[in-house]
């Protein structure tokens, strides 16, 4: 299993619902021998899927990362961007109406706003992403097509060889030095973003961060339903935390590498 599939792996073994769901196991397990600690170990799992699961929840964490609003266009393209990169987002691997695979909804939803961008500012377009474990055409490819054959963009560059965002920043800024691009206007989800304008800026890529997706429709702490549980809150809590993580994650691994090279 390659460091990518790893990764997944233990996303799933402790971010919600795996690690709440794991904890309780082990707490149902560890009651045979020890019931006090076992209990609290379940009682703990069952607040944190709760904690997990509801609006009020999703809107407070969504609202940590959404720190950049919508693109000014106009000045933007004043400021001297040379190019709009609009990262993928998964793939739908079983799509018969489409004859096979495609974009994921998220995917795009952030193509869409690519194309618009493109449309006001006359900028070409890099598509970045990869393909993961052979499952057929680069994501950047399909994307590509879906902004040919949908939007009306024309020429459109493509990132083939990236698996995560650090790797979209890195091959990228690859593509865009040989043109001679340093400043960019980046197309991802507005949660996405701050993680994926580190990445580029540590590659030294100036970036102009134009979000889309905002994901704000999780109801007020006064209404009753926030405190409910729904699988649409559950779905952004489980976004926002792989965000969180990840970008610790980053860096933590970008301080370790540092001191590596001060050895």
């Amino acid at each position: 299993m390659g460091g990518f599939g790893i990764g997944r792996l233990l996303e799933q073994m402790f971010l919600p619902p795996g690690g709440p769901i794991l904890l309780g196991i082990a707490g149902a397990i560890i009651e045979v021998w020890h019931r006090p600690a076992g209990t609290t170990l379940v009682a703990t799992s069952l607040v944190l899927l709760y904690a997990a699961s509801v609006p009020g929840a999703a809107r407070v964490l969504m609202r940590s990362l959404q720190i950049h609003g919508p693109l000014d266009v106009e000045r933007t393209v004043k400021s001297g961007a040379g190019a709009i990169v609009v990262l993928s987002a998964d793939r739908r691997s079983h799509a018969p109406e489409y004859g096979g695979q495609t974009v994921s909804a998220q995917t795009l939803e952030r193509l869409r706003y690519a194309a618009r961008v493109h449309r006001m500012s006359g900028l070409p377009i890099l598509a970045s992403g990869g393909g993961l474990g052979g499952e057929g055409p680069a994501e950047a490819a399909m994307a590509r097509d879906l902004l040919h054959g949908e939007f009306g963009v024309g020429t459109v560059w493509l990132e083939s060889e990236s698996r995560n965002t650090r790797e979209n920043a890195w091959f990228s800024s690859r593509i865009l030095t040989g043109k001679a691009i340093r400043h960019v206007i980046l197309v991802t989800h507005a949660y996405h973003m701050p993680r994926a304008m580190r990445a580029f800026e540590r590659c030294g890529i100036q970036v102009s961060a134009a979000p889309t997706g905002f994901r704000q429709d999780a109801a007020d702490w006064r209404w009753p339903l926030s405190w409910l549980p729904s699988p649409r809150a559950a779905r952004w809590v489980s976004a926002a935390l792989h965000e969180i993580v990840g970008a610790r994650w980053y860096a933590v691994s970008e301080k370790l590498l540092n001191r590596r090279g001060g050895n």
